[in-house]
């Protein structure tokens, strides 16, 4: 692409080089007509000097510095509004930042966090400016789709090392990719963390963030969401909990929906938890969901699941629509995420373990081949459930499930419980365990005396 601009701009340069041709004697000699795609290359320069012009006060240098001996992070800066509000590709922790610095004209400012999304990886600064110090916000609203073959154009702000000035270079979109952001593929660019890309016509096509161009309606999404976050802070607590309506899906087979006439973009629902908000709002099981609040699945197979998490967008108290075919008719169920119960767990730190019952969620989730026993989720390393004779083997794994414990039968934690008190109190120097590993049964044999001090 480097090499591409070059013999662009060589084409204009020699057309404007180009000298008159030499004229026999007696005539007037004549001017030859600059070609017409030189004039297009020279129209492309032009509008990209002025694009870029306009774009330039929009963006910054910014420097974080947090607690710890790493250097600060180093990204460009895009001012959103007029109350100087600066949008910047980074997660931030209030309680970690030391400072936030803001480079605009060579001239340090600083700034403070207003609200950061560590799902989105974006945050929102306030830079602190005098009055005299006027900036111009990129306007989101001013946004478009990139189309392929289309030229954009990518400016970022330098560092002390280049003297805080703004770079611009331009490159061609060869296509786009779905997922919980959607991104465009741009040949030709080097996509920084805050670069801003705009087209040909000064219209916002998205901002850099991780090496990829997000487009621009996913950034206004997640601004509106950081701005929202602000108004009404999430709690620690409510922070902590993991928002759910209860269904367990899967892309449809497509084979399966062709043989059945179904639509081969929908994702079919293999569970509904009971009592949960799908449950209670009337979801079924074998639904086919063909639209999430309003926004049609387009894609099938491995890329629908992405479509589908994207519209999911789950926070807690969001109300949420789906719209659904079942026996041929088509429904509108809405509800709201709540916060997922989480069964109770009994950690048995002497043997190793942490267990909890089998809830119709931990069945599902787990993908279990059985709903009697108690379900092992940790094993603690260097414990006796942790050791084996060959090396880098467990004698029990997460995902296993206990049935019996030294000799006790085990339908549920109650059960386990028991078995591990009556192990307590007699100490025997082994215990054997009685499981299910996926669809085999296995005993093991655990050496109580392993990690005792």
């Amino acid at each position: 692409m480097k090499a591409l601009r070059k013999v662009l701009c060589g084409c204009i340069l020699l057309a404007s080089l180009m000298p008159a041709c030499a004229a026999p004697a007696g005539k007037q000699a004549e001017i030859p007509k600059v070609p017409e795609g030189a004039r297009v290359l020279s129209a492309i320069q032009s509008s990209v000097n002025d694009i870029s012009r306009a774009i330039r006060p929009s963006i910054a240098y910014v420097e974080i510095s947090v607690t710890g001996d790493r250097d600060p992070d180093r990204l460009s800066g895009v001012f959103i509004d007029a109350e100087n509000n600066m949008f910047i590709p980074a997660y931030l922790k209030k309680d970690t930042i030391r400072k936030i610095s803001v480079w605009i004209n060579k001239e340090e400012y600083t700034a403070k966090l207003v609200q950061s999304d560590d799902k989105r990886y974006m945050s929102i600064i306030k830079v602190k400016l005098p009055p005299e110090v006027k900036i111009l916000p990129v306007s989101l609203e001013k946004s478009a789709q990139a189309e392929i073959g289309e030229w954009l154009i990518g400016l970022n702000s330098s560092g002390k090392d280049m003297d805080y000035q703004k770079l611009s270079e331009i490159g061609m979109v060869r296509g786009t990719q779905e997922g919980f952001f959607d991104h465009v593929l741009v040949n030709g660019l080097n996509i920084g963390d805050g670069t801003v890309v705009v087209n040909l016509k000064g219209e916002l096509i998205g901002i850099g963030i991780n090496g990829q161009i997000v487009t621009a309606n996913d950034i206004k999404r997640g601004i509106n969401k950081i701005f929202a976050k602000a108004k009404n802070p999430p709690s620690f607590e409510e922070q902590k909990k993991k928002p759910w309506v209860g269904i367990y899906f899967t892309p449809i087979n497509e084979d399966y929906a062709t043989v059945k006439g179904f639509p081969k973009e929908c994702m079919l629902v293999e569970a509904v938890i009971g009592e949960s908000p799908a449950d209670r709002s009337g979801m079924k099981e074998d639904d086919l969901i063909i639209e999430v609040d309003g926004q049609k699945l387009t894609k099938s197979g491995p890329q629908l699941a992405e479509q589908f998490n994207k519209y999911m967008d789950a926070e807690m108290n969001r109300e949420i629509s789906f719209t659904v075919l079942r026996n041929g008719e088509t429904k509108i169920i809405k509800c709201k995420f709540e916060e997922r119960p989480e069964p109770k767990e009994f950690k048995a730190e002497d043997i190793g373990l942490n267990v909890q019952n089998i809830t119709d969620a931990e069945y599902r989730g787990w993908k279990l081949t059985r709903r009697e026993g108690v379900l092992v989720t940790n094993v603690m390393p260097g414990s006796p459930a942790a050791t084996a004779e060959s090396a880098n083997e467990y004698l029990v794994y997460p995902a296993d499930i206990i049935i019996e414990f030294n000799s006790m039968p085990v339908n549920n934690l109650e059960d386990f419980i028991k078995a591990v008190e009556k192990v307590r109190q007699e100490k025997p120097g082994v215990v054997l365990v009685k499981l299910w590993r996926g669809t085999f049964q296995t005993i093991q044999a655990l050496n109580l005396k392993i990690g005792r001090k």
